[in-house]
């Protein structure tokens, strides 16, 4: 991994974050990560289409906001996390957010992926 990690507990894709977001996305860049900002939904595969399209528009707001671009990966499943495109994309991305929703099915689908 090129760049930083952060745990963060809630506050994504808010204002408040908009400047630790930038740093994040700046070390990225710096490691030679494209300037892109990636969504992962996969905490909140369970949640309500309305839920779903609530979280891709706070990233996409956020994103514009930072004036980068959003990628909004729908990773629901295992299967989802090994598509060489959804692989591809987070691998050269500068910054990546799982957000919202219930921890316990991220990690169940996303254990050793």
């Amino acid at each position: 991994m090129d760049g930083s990690l952060a745990l963060v507990g809630s506050g994504e894709y808010l204002p408040a974050m908009t400047s630790f977001e930038n740093s994040l996305l700046e070390d990225g860049i710096k490691n030679g990560k494209a300037a892109n900002y990636i969504q992962i939904p996969t905490a909140a595969g369970r949640e309500s289409d309305d839920r779903l399209a609530y979280w891709k528009e706070l990233g996409q707001r956020q994103a514009d906001a930072i004036g980068v671009k959003a990628t909004f990966l729908p990773i629901y499943t295992r299967e989802d996390a090994f598509k060489p495109e959804h692989v591809d994309a987070i691998t050269n991305s500068a910054l990546m957010y799982m957000s919202g929703g219930d921890p316990h099915y991220l990690a169940e689908v996303l254990i050793d992926t």
